[in-house]
């Protein structure tokens, strides 16, 4: 009998010390494994924002050859922006993340002031008298917008090159 409670206070002691070093080392690993998870998280977001604002900025020194003379077509790829814009908190830099949203915000007022370059070149409108200096007006306020947000967006793409 006495074996038996031996036994049970041994067993029972293995299992107080199990508990007493498993919990704290099972929070620590889950610590880990979420911290990796993030920052692969937050690298892989940076990565793609980082080559569309790449992409942008050459298709903004496309817009300003082209459009002076010419009407533009495509618009500015802000799908990337779409599809991700919900998951910047996974990046820790708030600095980082008020410079990706007020660019890609910037980029969205451009790419509606290409669609109404676009759609004044092939309405009605075209046949009023004052077209043509609506038109200028529009492709100046399109180009300075232009200049001003490929500074900003080369800005996010070198912020965002030096964080990640």
């Amino acid at each position: 009998m006495d074996q038996v409670w031996l036994d049970l206070l041994l067993n029972f002691a293995a299992t107080l010390v199990g508990v007493i070093l498993g919990i704290p080392v099972a929070l620590w690993l889950d610590r880990k494994i979420t911290a990796q998870r993030r920052r692969e998280e937050e690298s892989y977001l940076l990565g793609v924002l980082r080559d569309n604002l790449n992409h942008n900025l050459n298709l903004m020194n496309q817009i300003k050859r082209e459009l002076p003379n010419n009407v533009v077509f495509y618009h500015l790829d802000l799908s990337p922006w779409q599809t991700h814009s919900g998951r910047l908190d996974s990046i820790k830099n708030r600095e980082l993340v008020q410079v990706i949203a007020t660019t890609y915000y910037e980029l969205e007022h451009l790419n509606r002031k290409l669609n109404i370059q676009l759609e004044m070149n092939y309405s009605p409108f075209v046949a009023v008298n004052g077209y043509p200096l609506e038109r200028k007006r529009l492709v100046d306020a399109i180009l300075l917008h232009t200049e001003s947000l490929i500074g900003l967006t080369k800005k996010a793409f070198d912020m965002i090159s030096e964080f990640g």
